[in-house]
């Protein structure tokens, strides 16, 4: 890539259905949240030369809704999915913590979200292992092959002449591992960032000879209205 800078609109996927036996689908809160920011984007006239979305179910569906607020659904039909830049499995890493940690249970109906942040920081020091459980080390690794697609795709968009944004559609976990790249953070900052994102979120960030430079993060413009505070959500 030349040292023009490349802006990456990097997209939260839109509330998934945290209470449903899959959460791996979105909640109608989430379809509404996705089509709103498609409205958004329609409305300041923001196009995509290139997406690039995990390819899990939620980010796809993501990907549709904001596609339909769009009306654009060329925007899904450019996509292009990648595993890598799926999350991790946050009840992997709880059950495994559960295990290790028994003695923190009783605070996971009190506080939820206290106990998924001591789990992350335990899976990121290596403290917690379970048969099928990608490890921490694996995890970074995954993605970096994630963010390197995600170059890759620029640099090609880059040279074709156009300077329309490059669109991500992926997961807290992936979207503050890449802010640790960014802004050279520790590991153990992951968990605290990846409990701040939130909902079908917009970061940005300044792509130039494969250095990322964040330029904003977990930003709702289009839910800034007072109507949309209760689509506020974290899951």
């Amino acid at each position: 890539m030349s040292t023009t800078k490349h802006s990456v609109i990097v997209v939260r996927h839109a509330q998934a259905s945290v209470h449903a036996a899959d959460y791996d689908q979105l909640s109608e809160l989430g379809v509404r949240q996705a089509e709103q920011l498609g409205r958004y984007f329609a409305s300041h006239r923001m196009q995509f030369g290139a997406v690039v979305s995990g390819a899990m179910r939620r980010h796809a569906q993501s990907l549709e809704a904001i596609a339909i607020g769009m009306q654009a659904p060329e925007q899904c039909s450019m996509a292009e999915f990648s595993a890598d830049l799926n999350e991790y499995d946050f009840r992997a890493v709880l059950g495994a913590f559960a295990v290790r940690f028994p003695e923190h249970l009783e605070s996971v109906q009190i506080r939820p979200l206290s106990l998924l942040k001591q789990a992350l920081s335990a899976w990121a020091r290596g403290q917690i292992a379970a048969p099928g459980l990608e490890s921490y080390a694996d995890f970074q690794i995954r993605v970096a092959r994630g963010f390197k697609r995600i170059a890759s795709v620029a640099e090609q968009h880059v040279s074709s002449g156009s300077q329309l944004p490059t669109l991500v559609l992926t997961s807290g976990g992936v979207i503050s591992a890449l802010l640790q790249r960014a802004l050279g953070l520790e590991d153990q900052a992951l968990a605290s960032i990846n409990l701040a994102i939130k909902n079908c979120s917009i970061s940005e960030f300044l792509l130039s000879q494969r250095a990322w430079h964040l330029q904003s993060f977990n930003t709702l413009p289009h839910l800034s209205a007072p109507e949309f505070r209760e689509w506020h959500t974290r899951v």
